[in-house]
């Protein structure tokens, strides 16, 4: 689920406990306020967290294998 979906379903969750009368101008205020503290918190989509984890998980098991090309180097020098 992306940021938009999420700030949506927030959004609707609001809504239905405030006064039916509520303008337009006071709801799109509300969710540009939800948008920046949102974005302040630095929150990130489930499908993003997984991504970067995938990205990271890689990049360990490259630096794993140029750890263990850097011993194997080391030891051709040393001998």
């Amino acid at each position: 689920m992306n940021n938009a979906a999420i700030l949506d379903q927030l959004m609707k969750a609001l809504t239905g406990v405030l006064p039916p009368g509520l303008t337009n101008d006071i709801r799109d205020n509300m969710q540009a306020v939800l948008k920046a503290h949102l974005t302040d918190l630095g929150l990130v989509t489930r499908e993003e967290f997984e991504i970067q984890s995938a990205l990271l998980a890689r990049t360990q098991e490259k630096l794993r294998e140029l750890e263990k090309l850097t011993r194997d180097l080391e030891q051709r020098l040393n001998h």
